[in-house]
């Protein structure tokens, strides 16, 4: 009972209030000199990582376009060509940002159809129709699906036959894309080619793009908001004909109608005999990957009876001098190099002309050199010109005839040199014949001067031998 007695539980007793706080403060104070003393420094690293943003679409295609004004709008122009689609929005907006020496309102613009229309007018530019204009400066598009050829799949807006029209007439066609509309491998790939009928003749076209190896083409229809067929500012229907699986023109199997009577006729052997044809061809391959094959599927879509335009911007018609693609990046490029195909083509048409066909060519007054030249004219006669376009001495002059021309004058000189030159050429004949004759005959006498010469020496030896003989 002794430690009852100690000052500390004495006090506790007493004042039992303040003892306990005293002792929950010691505590306190003590579990932070504990936790102080235990407590371990943790540094935290926090990691910062960077993001790209990606453009959308419409700001790739926007860069492409005022990339593609700023090289190609000549100042002071009058007559500009402006496709139509939503690249046409940021064509219109990098035309109205130009520099003012530009003079765009004195600029007079052909659109392609009643968007593009609209666009220029709320823009405050000068509009005209197509046919007012018989030549443009440049023409601005956009394009579906492009090749590495330049070649394009226009038409998605139905107003590929002004497109085109406007194409035919400019000195430069520029095509503006972003990079998802450019593949290097085959054009048909991802796209359907639209094609611009006449409507009583959708039914017969459709069965003969069939025929052709397209894959269920259709009448492309107006809805949501119209109901029935898309209907052309012209007035026509729209047919789009994809070729995924390629194309073959007069290599393919005979049609039905051509095997004769009784043979393949029917649904069932037209259907045969385009399984057949399926089977036959490649797939996969799209309209191709070469030149020749875009111009040969062109040349037989315009061969058709009922098609009014097709959607094929190759080299049968117009092909796109310069076509500025979006990138990914933000960035522009520009397709303005020739391809391997391209240069091929270029030199099989350097190879020279066959035998036959230079005869051919003779007997029509038409030789190489007529080839080159438009006016007929061959090597000869250009030099007289060139010739004749020489001024005349005072002196030559007044030899000359009264009413001749400096040119004729030049020619008489010339032809009577060139007789001189043949005279004295024709001298220098005869007397080199003359000598050869000379020369013949001194030739001749020697001979006969040895020949005498042998004989007298035999005669000699003879009268000699014979005595000694005897």
């Amino acid at each position: 009972m002794e430690f009852l007695t100690t000052p500390v539980v004495r006090h506790c007793i007493r004042h039992p209030l303040l003892s306990t706080l005293s002792l929950l403060r010691r505590s306190y104070s003590d579990y932070l000199t504990l936790d102080n003393a235990n407590v371990t420094t943790t540094t935290t690293t926090t990691t910062t990582t960077t993001t790209t943003i990606t453009p959308d679409i419409e700001t790739i295609k926007r860069h492409a376009a005022f990339k593609a004004v700023a090289d190609n709008f000549p100042p002071k122009a009058t007559y500009i060509g402006i496709g139509s689609g939503s690249t046409v929005v940021h064509v219109v907006s990098a035309i109205l940002s130009l520099p003012p020496d530009y003079n765009i309102l004195n600029t007079t613009f052909i659109p392609t159809g009643h968007q593009s229309r609209q666009l220029l007018l709320s823009s405050g530019l000068r509009v005209a129709p197509i046919e007012t204009a018989s030549e443009l400066e440049v023409a601005f598009d956009g394009a579906d699906e492009i090749d590495k050829h330049r070649n394009c799949i226009k038409g998605g807006g139905a107003c590929l036959l002004q497109e085109k029209l406007v194409a035919m007439k400019a000195q430069k066609f520029i095509i503006i894309a972003d990079y998802t509309k450019h593949h290097t491998t085959s054009l048909g790939l991802h796209r359907s080619i639209p094609i611009e009928v006449f409507p009583a003749a959708a039914p017969y076209v459709l069965e003969r793009l069939e025929t052709l190896g397209s894959v269920s083409p259709t009448v492309r229809m107006g809805s949501p908001a119209k109901l029935g067929p898309c209907v052309t500012d012209n007035g026509n229907f729209i047919i789009d004909a994809p070729f995924p699986d390629g194309f073959e023109g007069d290599s393919w199997p005979k049609a039905p109608s051509a095997l004769g009577p009784g043979r393949n006729r029917g649904l069932l052997g037209k259907k045969h005999w385009i399984e057949t044809v399926k089977a036959a061809n490649k797939t996969g391959v799209g309209v191709g990957d070469s030149l020749e094959k875009v111009n040969e599927l062109a040349q037989l879509l315009n061969g058709i009876v009922g098609v009014v335009e097709h959607g094929l911007f190759s080299d049968v018609d117009r092909r796109p001098s310069l076509v500025y693609i979006g990138k990914k990046d933000g960035s522009v490029g520009v397709l303005p190099k020739k391809t391997k195909g391209e240069k091929r083509g270029k030199r099989k048409s350097k190879t020279p002309m066959s035998v036959e066909e230079g005869e051919e060519k003779v007997e029509e007054g038409e030789g190489n050199g007529d080839m080159k030249n438009p006016d007929n004219e061959t090597k000869r006669e250009k030099r007289e010109k060139r010739k004749s376009k020489t001024p005349v001495s005072v002196e030559e002059g007044e030899k000359a005839e009264e009413g001749e021309e400096n040119g004729d004058v030049k020619k008489l000189d010339d032809e009577s040199k060139r007789e001189e030159r043949k005279s004295k050429a024709s001298l220098n004949i005869e007397e080199g014949e003359e000598k050869a004759e000379a020369e013949e005959e001194e030739g001749n006498g020697n001979i006969k001067k040895l020949d005498d010469e042998g004989t007298s020496t035999e005669l000699t030896e003879e009268a000699v031998i014979r005595p000694i003989a005897t």
